[in-house]
C-alpha cells in the first residue's frame, strides 16, 4: 500500500492539556502535527502529536505528507523515543471525524493515546483515531514467534 498524509496543522501553539501530559508549565511553546494518513487512497487515521519546540521546534518547515515523524525526529533531532505508554479505547466518529475520514458518523473508531519518552521525559503526546475496519494491529511482547493463521 501506499502511505501518504494530508497535513492539517503543523505550527507552535499552546495546548495546556497537552503541556501538562508532558510535565510542562500550561503555556509553553508546543510543536503541533495534526494530518490524515491514507493507505493507498483510503484514509485510515487521523493523527494529532504535540512536543515540546525545544525538541521538536526544527520540525516545523518539514513535509510530513510522505515521511515519518519518527523519522524526522530522528535525523533533524538526533532523538529516538525508547519508551512510553499508550492507552487504547473505543470511541465513535463525530461529525469532524467521519468527514476527514470518509465514515459514517457513529462509526466506531480505536483511540490511541500515547505519551512518548525519551530517557524517562515525556516528549509526545499523541492521540489517533483509527477507521476500526480498515486496518489490524498487532504487537509483539517480546519473543519473535510466527503470526496465528485464520
Amino acid at each position: 500500500m501506499a502511505h501518504r498524509s494530508v497535513v492539517l496543522e503543523q505550527e507552535v501553539t499552546k495546548n495546556p492539556a497537552s503541556a501538562a501530559l508532558l510535565s510542562l508549565e500550561a503555556d509553553a511553546d508546543l510543536f503541533h502535527l495534526r494530518r490524515v494518513r491514507f493507505a493507498d487512497e483510503e484514509p485510515i487515521a487521523l493523527d494529532e502529536v504535540w512536543m515540546p519546540v525545544s525538541i521538536a521546534g526544527i520540525l516545523i518547515d518539514s513535509d510530513f505528507t510522505q515521511t515519518s515523524l519518527y523519522g524526522e525526529l530522528e535525523k533533524r533531532c538526533g532523538m529516538v523515543l525508547n519508551g512510553g505508554t499508550e492507552r487504547l479505547s473505543a470511541v465513535l466518529a463525530g461529525p469532524e471525524h467521519s468527514t476527514l475520514l470518509q465514515c459514517t458518523a457513529g462509526s466506531p473508531l480505536l483511540l490511541i493515546e500515547r505519551t512518548g519518552c525519551h530517557r524517562a521525559q515525556s516528549v509526545e503526546f499523541r492521540r489517533t483515531y483509527v477507521v476500526g475496519d480498515r486496518v489490524e494491529i498487532s504487537t509483539n511482547f517480546g519473543c519473535k514467534a510466527d503470526p496465528p493463521t485464520a
